[in-house]
């Protein structure tokens, strides 16, 4: 993965999507310190989109593996 297909793939986010994949990287860019991680606020957004995922899976609105590979190939390496 090269710095401008990363940037590519962050372009081609959705909108709401673009809040998760900044705290994500930021995590990646200082994952030696703890404290970005312990953090209650993250703490908070990351369990939130936890039991969001959860009420979707119990909701029937999850997809196979299958399915999310054909859906979204670059996730996957393909």
């Amino acid at each position: 993965m090269t710095r401008q297909a990363l940037h590519r793939l962050i372009e081609d986010l959705p909108e709401e999507e673009l809040t998760p994949a900044a705290r994500y990287l930021e995590f990646l860019a200082c994952r030696d310190n703890l404290d970005a991680w312990n953090d209650p606020s993250y703490q908070e957004y990351a369990l939130s989109q936890v039991r969001a995922a959860e009420d979707e899976i119990a909701q029937g609105k999850s997809i196979s593996l299958e399915d999310a590979k054909t859906q979204f190939p670059t996730c996957f390496g393909e």
